[in-house]
């Protein structure tokens, strides 16, 4: 009997894959998957620490425009034979985070005499008053009353040092800083009347976690080391700060002010 078909062609049996097939295509699908896996987590995680690092570049540069535009007006005053000292060091404290307090004088109208917070000050002298609180917030509180008002999160640390000017000629400052001091060092040597600047450290942290790893880390924040080992990420911002109408204060007497103009 042939086993041929009228048109002289053999029939072919169709045989199904056989389970070593499935086994082999099944690993390299799930190979697959593993690597489809891999690269979403991995855009996850590049996508928030850009992310992370965005909102901190914000927040830090928010912060040092804002302490700027405050500390530039340090010793401002519409009366220059009452020229207030740039810093309240009775305020102003060196600890584990510092504090700084601003004040100069502002026309007593009920448009410039206001603190940071917005409050009104009655006598015109303002002092705002710059420190981290329990929420690790960097927040101003202004002398009109209130409490304080945050101005960014997550701050991991913050230290201020004061550039003192002890040069001077004639009773008149040198406008030029000799060096740069904490506030215990400033206080103990009796140079509150001599600062003319101010340094600024700002140590900001993300979030959460973010590093796939512990990553340790150290951190030179004015005189202050910050050291860390976990998966947070942290950025420095610093900034040196002249304070123009401070050196007009330095002067042994109001007059004396007028005459080194």
């Amino acid at each position: 009997m042939s086993h041929f078909n009228s048109m002289g062609k053999s029939f072919v049996r169709n045989a199904g894959f056989t389970m070593i097939e499935f086994m082999i295509a099944g690993t390299l699908g799930l190979f697959l998957i593993m690597g489809v896996i891999q690269l979403f987590l991995g855009s996850s995680q590049n996508y928030r620490v850009q992310d992370d690092l965005a909102i901190m570049q914000e927040d830090g540069r928010l912060a040092l425009m804002y302490m700027k535009d405050q500390i530039q007006r340090a010793s401002w005053t519409p009366d220059y034979l009452n020229i207030p000292p740039a810093i309240d060091f009775t305020q102003s404290a060196d600890a584990a985070t510092d504090t700084v307090a601003i004040q100069y004088n502002m026309n007593v109208d009920g448009i410039e005499n206001v603190d940071c917070n917005g409050n009104n000050v009655a006598t015109g002298q303002i002092i705002n008053t710059f420190s981290l609180n329990a929420n690790n917030e960097l927040a101003c509180r202004g002398n009109g009353g209130g409490g304080s008002q945050p101005l960014i999160a997550n701050v991991a640390d913050f230290q201020v040092l004061y550039g003192v000017d002890t040069v001077s000629a004639g009773g008149c400052a040198s406008g030029q800083v000799a060096r740069y001091l904490n506030a215990t060092d400033v206080v103990s040597e009796g140079l509150t009347d001599k600062v003319i600047s101010v340094r600024l450290g700002i140590l900001l942290v993300s979030d959460g976690d973010v590093l796939p790893e512990d990553t340790a880390k150290s951190f030179q924040v004015m005189d202050t080391v910050v050291n860390s080992n976990d998966r947070l990420i942290r950025r420095m911002f610093q900034q040196t700060i002249f304070m123009p109408n401070a050196v007009l204060a330095t002067a042994a007497n109001p007059q004396t002010s007028i005459d080194c103009l």
